[in-house]
């Protein structure tokens, strides 16, 4: 929701200094395919009728990691778009942090309750650890024993607020370069625009 938003900003952020949705037809985005591949899998993973399938639940640790590697490739082979890397960056951060604690993102209990979703949080680890079918737990609250708890989601964006949620610095560092990306796509010029002005300044 929170990138979604973010590329929603770019894309008015473009409009507004002279950008051009033509920009993407000269992007040379690659392998597509597999980042939104990755993504449906975490749809999969994490929509109430399908993730709370027993086959499903028990492979959602592995399937969310290999969901966020197949989309970190796909983001690494279109670093040639600028912004790219800071998303690159943001991403691996994610990954990290999620892997080393056993496929969910863990998140500061504070932050949860700042942005309003304690509650639900608490609620799905409960109906989980009663062995309810419910979905993968996508966040789980950090205590003594999470691993790099700072890469986590510490950040709250407020109860009220648009959007409100809690965010890790990856995500920040994904969705400053997705607006970036987006921008500097939609400045970009065809081939042969580029051809005429240099005539035209010649």
């Amino acid at each position: 929701m929170i990138l979604l938003l973010m590329v929603a900003v770019g894309f008015l952020l473009g409009i507004l200094s002279g950008g051009s949705f033509s920009g993407f037809s000269e992007a040379r985005f690659r392998y597509i395919p597999l980042l939104l591949a990755g993504g449906l899998i975490q749809v999969i993973i994490f929509t109430e009728y399908i993730g709370s399938e027993p086959v499903v639940r028990s492979m959602a640790p592995y399937l969310y990691v290999g969901a966020l590697t197949a989309g970190l490739v796909a983001i690494y082979l279109n670093r040639h778009i600028f912004g790219m890397k800071l998303v690159f960056v943001g991403a691996f951060l994610n990954l990290i942090v999620i892997t080393i604690n056993g496929g969910s993102m863990p998140a500061r209990e504070s932050s949860l309750r700042t942005a309003g979703t304690l509650e639900h949080v608490q609620n799905q680890h409960a109906q989980h650890e009663a062995g309810v079918a419910v979905q993968w737990p996508q966040l789980t609250i950090a205590d003594d024993d999470t691993r790099l708890a700072f890469l986590g989601d510490i950040i709250a964006i407020p109860s009220g607020f648009p959007a409100a949620n809690v965010v890790s610095i990856g995500d920040v560092l994904i969705s400053a370069g997705a607006i970036i990306a987006v921008v500097w796509v939609m400045h970009l010029r065809p081939a042969n625009a580029k051809s005429d002005q240099k005539l035209v300044e010649a």
